[in-house]
């Protein structure tokens, strides 16, 4: 169980999966969230929105998509990120530090 001191943001259960915020925006744009890797199950199929923009499913690196492409994947502290392949995430999405990232978890039909 993550504790959060009351000045910050965790992630928050919903019906559908879980509301993550933005929490670290670094030098390239990737945008980190407070939702640990952990929280999804291995292999369970997950839908990532935030600003009307979707990904479906993680990738392990940047590699496995195309340059442009949004991607959610684990970065190096077991956190979500959120980050557009050789682009910025941050510019692109105009997404900041505090933002919600909708999580839809599980074998349901995605709306």
């Amino acid at each position: 169980m993550i504790r959060c001191a009351s000045f910050c943001r965790c992630p928050r259960k919903t019906s559908l999966g879980w509301h993550a915020h933005v929490t670290v925006v670094d030098v390239f744009g990737n945008l980190t969230t407070d939702l640990p890797a952990a929280f999804l199950l291995p292999g369970e199929s997950a839908l990532f929105r935030l600003r009307e923009r979707e990904v479906r499913g993680m990738v392990s690196s940047y590699g496995q998509r195309s340059t442009g492409e949004l991607v959610a994947l684990v970065d190096s502290e077991n956190y979500i990120e959120l980050a557009i392949v050789n682009g910025n995430a941050a510019r692109i999405l105009q997404a900041q530090v505090g933002d919600i990232v909708e999580v839809i978890t599980g074998g349901r039909t995605i709306p």
